[in-house]
């Protein structure tokens, strides 16, 4: 994009920075018709500032600016590129922060170094102290096409992404509870006794009928039966006696046989 009556002064990182023809002619109208040359530099670069602040964090967030505009009455600043709206309003403040680094690194030399006596140097202050500063609150009004329409709008956006935050921590750390009026039961299991004489290898005419021969057990397959057999050993020594409905069953089946 490019807006007519402009020219092309310069291109750092392939960015195109122009000035529009407006921008000596509204120099001179501020200026009462008088010659000010550190006020027009001084304002010129503090445009183009503002401007870079905005590409700066348009390049940050990940999009591409494609120009620079200067104009009499203000800059824009082109690009393109998808962004969040956290990042939009971020980039709407992009300029305002270069505003304000020019306004700190100012009020620290003239309480460092004092006013210079340079008429020259004393209107580049001037420039850099007041009018940066009027600028900067006629920028932030909440009104288009200025850019606090949308750079007001990072406050809530901020306020709702920790308080969204908030909230997954609190979830993460509250600890597992159980509903008001749950009941709970514990059920014991009692599996019965095991012979260690019932499990045995398996024989040749298991191995037929279930279609595998005894020689076909893998190491592992007998390091895993060899533990079956020692944990039911194991716990058949604690208590010899099996279960009465065991012994019904082992019985009843004897009898029936």
């Amino acid at each position: 994009m490019r807006i007519p009556g402009s020219w092309t002064i310069a291109r750092p990182y392939g960015v195109p920075i122009r000035i529009h023809w407006s921008v000596p002619v509204c120099a001179l109208l501020a200026g009462g018709l008088h010659l000010a040359p550190g006020a027009w530099l001084a304002y010129l670069l503090l445009v183009l500032l503002h401007e870079a602040g905005h590409a700066y964090v348009v390049h940050r967030v990940g999009a591409r600016p494609i120009a620079l505009e200067v104009l009499g009455f203000g800059g824009l600043c082109w690009w393109k590129g998808t962004v969040t709206p956290i990042q939009r309003a971020c980039i709407a403040w992009g300029g305002v922060w270069a505003q304000l680094l020019v306004l700190a690194v100012a009020g620290v030399a003239v309480l460092a170094l004092g006013k210079p006596g340079n008429l020259f140097a004393a209107d580049m202050v001037d420039v850099a102290l007041v009018s940066n500063l009027w600028l900067i609150g006629v920028n932030l009004l909440p009104i288009p096409p200025l850019d606090g329409k949308e750079a007001w709008q990072l406050v809530p956006l901020l306020r709702r992404r920790f308080a969204a935050r908030a909230a997954m921590r609190g979830v993460a750390a509250q600890p597992a509870t159980a509903a008001p009026g749950a009941r709970f039961r514990f059920v014991r299991v009692v599996a019965p006794r095991l012979d260690p004489a019932t499990i045995a290898r398996p024989t040749r005419a298991d191995a037929i009928d279930d279609g595998f021969d005894e020689h076909s057990l893998t190491p592992e397959v007998e390091d895993v039966l060899e533990r079956v057999r020692s944990i039911v050993a194991r716990e058949a020594s604690r208590d010899p006696k099996p279960p009465g409905n065991l012994q019904d069953q082992e019985k009843g089946g004897a009898g029936d046989g």
